[in-house]
């Protein structure tokens, strides 16, 4: 051994061996940053084009709005609209060449879904332009600069309205073909036929406001009976399609709203519009069962205030006597409510239960508010028919309801029975009486077959609401 040899301290060897573990630890640590990093950076880099998509195409969107919204000092609206026929037939064009050119599918239907987007703003300056030389049902409405169009002749209008048409088309099948290849034929045909709407030369609100809901009515079942049972369109870029074909009833009543004073008719279509989406497109939107539900109880109010207004729309028309005012309020709405009891996905008890409320609860209010024969049978009427089918459905609610009708129609004849001494109001009441013990015979006659209709309805309600 050599004495002038220095001896290692006790553990000296775990020291640097601990020593060289974490400098390898932490270069493995930088290593995995540096290579997280990279991945992040390689991350940003594949959204980046997503990101200028996006940007893209709002400032395009917003070039649109503020071409059309723009002052224009040289040149007539007919001109206006042929440059911005010009940028719609640029943007097609640009997708087309993405398409072929760069083969980058996702810009060309970017440019293609915003040149689509903008054919109910072409077709609704179209409607414009032919609204000023052919009016029809409106009078003269002081427009703001952005919503002046005019056309300088007819010739003009029509000979505009058919060159905008013309090149409309083949944007409109070439987006569609992006989209949804199988379907594009049928798309352009059912996306045109709305847009046409926007062509009907009137500004008058009763007529728009029942365009309006026919056009809801008809997209609604286009899109069940057509578009839903297209594989193509339940993509997240056929759904935007689908939702295109909203639009131009979005414009029709966005346009009354902001340009005209609705009339009760008009916000009767918009109320209907508006309880059709709740009952029968927000339950299909929205994820749970109850939800769905919920929304279809919440459509029964603006159902209410449209009904309302239409009879507002009629009273001004030719007056309602204030005796009319509530069966012509409640047996409709009561008869509404138990119609669409049976396409509600709970089953619909709770409201056929409402429809009784309203209809007995509205005739019982008939009648002390206006006392008298002809309201006292017409609450005994709607109690023997609520008490009827309560029973004969096993719905309790509803049978109750009718039950308390029926004593208190009764109750007011036994009350005012002296006052009651003509033949006819006693002989009304006694024609109900034989009317109801004949019902009762036809029934008893034919309970087999209606037994089996009522348990049928009654099982299949069942199942909906199970």
């Amino acid at each position: 051994m050599n004495p002038l040899a220095t001896a290692s301290p006790p553990g000296g060897g775990e020291t640097n061996r601990d020593e060289v573990d974490r400098a390898m630890a932490s270069e493995d640590a930088a290593r995995e940053a540096r290579k997280a990093e990279r991945r992040a950076a390689a991350g940003r880099l594949t959204d980046l084009p997503r990101l200028l998509r996006g940007i893209g195409a709002t400032v395009l969107v917003a070039a649109a709005f503020t071409f059309m919204l723009q002052t224009w000092e040289l040149g007539d609206d007919v001109t206006r609209y042929y440059h911005f026929l010009a940028f719609t037939v640029t943007l097609a064009g640009a997708g087309f060449f993405c398409g072929l050119r760069l083969r980058d599918e996702r810009s060309a239907r970017t440019f293609l879904g915003l040149a689509a987007g903008a054919v109910p703003v072409h077709f609704t300056v179209l409607g414009a332009l032919l609204y000023s030389q052919f009016p029809w049902l409106s009078g003269f409405t002081d427009y703001p600069g952005y919503a002046h169009f005019s056309a300088p002749d007819q010739i003009a209008a029509l000979v505009t309205a058919a060159v905008g048409f013309a090149f409309l088309v083949p944007v409109c099948w070439t987006a569609f073909l992006t989209f949804a290849r199988p379907e594009a034929r049928i798309l352009t045909l059912g996306y045109l036929a709305a847009n046409a709407t926007l062509l009907v030369p009137t500004r008058q609100p009763d007529v728009i406001g029942g365009l309006a809901l026919a056009l809801l009515l008809g997209t609604l079942a286009f899109d069940r009976r057509v578009l839903a049972a297209a594989p193509a369109l339940r993509t997240p870029g056929g759904r935007l399609v689908r939702l295109l074909m909203a639009v131009p009833f979005t414009i029709l009543v966005g346009r009354t709203f902001n340009l005209y004073e609705p009339s009760s008719l008009f916000l009767a279509a918009v109320l209907a519009s508006v309880s059709v989406v709740l009952f029968v497109v927000a339950p299909l939107a929205v994820a749970g069962r109850r939800q769905a539900q919920l929304a279809q109880r919440a459509s029964l109010v603006p159902m209410a205030g449209a009904w309302w207004c239409s009879l507002l729309a009629v009273s001004e028309l030719a007056s309602i006597p204030d005796a009319w005012a509530l069966p012509l309020l409640c047996l409709p709405m009561a008869a509404l409510y138990a119609a669409l009891s049976l396409r509600s996905l709970d089953g619909g008890g709770g409201l056929r239960k409402l429809a009784a409320l309203v209809a007995t609860g509205g005739m019982t209010l008939q009648l002390v508010l206006f006392p008298g024969v002809g309201s006292s049978l017409a609450c005994l009427a709607t109690a023997i028919v609520a008490t009827a089918y309560g029973y004969a459905a096993e719905q309790r609610g509803v049978l109750g309801l009718g039950v308390l009708a029926l004593i208190f129609g009764l109750l007011y004849h036994l009350r005012y029975a002296a006052e009651l001494y003509a033949l006819s109001p006693w002989g009304s009441l006694a024609l109900l009486g034989i009317v109801t013990v004949i019902a009762a015979s036809l029934v008893e006659r034919h309970h087999r077959s209606l037994t089996a209709r009522v348990v049928d309805l009654h099982g299949r309600l069942q199942r909906r609401s199970a």
